[in-house]
């Protein structure tokens, strides 16, 4: 799915800066960092002509409204339990197993789409297991995340508090 920015978005270092343009014919973008690395920046029409972006290959370019909060303790149907914390559109957690993380653990960061998460998984040295992959969960309520597809041998697939 594409679709164009309604309003300037700017993300440095997590935080996001988003702007209703009054006037767009006039607007610039903002030198945030101070190192003269827009001086000939582009008004906004000119960044309209150029922005159309797909929202899985841009997620910080991507402006879209987070209905859900999921950050809190999740146990899954593999016997852990996840620790999650959601930031504005951006997914973490850190899953172990019930043995105190020694057969697994891992972590995982994506992006919230429309009613999906989609991401990267690692297992870290904690477990036993050595495994990495790709992810994309979709958001069943804010209660419950099923697993649509999963990569590198990840056993969860269902999530609740």
């Amino acid at each position: 799915m594409k679709f164009k920015l309604s309003t300037a978005t700017l993300c440095i270092s997590g935080a996001v800066f988003a702007m209703s343009l009054v006037n767009p014919t006039l607007a610039k973008i903002p030198d945030f960092l101070g190192n003269g690395a827009n001086r000939n920046s582009t008004t906004v029409p000119e960044l309209e002509q150029k922005s159309t972006f797909d929202q899985t290959s841009s997620p910080d370019l991507v402006a879209q409204a987070v209905a859900v909060n999921l950050t809190g303790t999740w146990r899954a149907n593999d016997g852990g339990t996840y620790y999650i914390r959601q930031v504005g559109n951006e997914l973490w957690w850190y899953g172990q197993s019930s043995n105190n993380g020694r057969s697994f653990s891992n972590v995982f960061h994506g992006y919230i789409g429309r009613s999906e998460v989609a991401g990267n998984w690692a297992d870290v040295p904690r477990g036993r297991t050595r495994g990495s992959g790709e992810m994309v969960v979709r958001i069943d309520s804010n209660r419950r995340l099923t697993a649509v597809r999963r990569t590198g041998g990840f056993s969860g697939s269902v999530w609740t508090r």
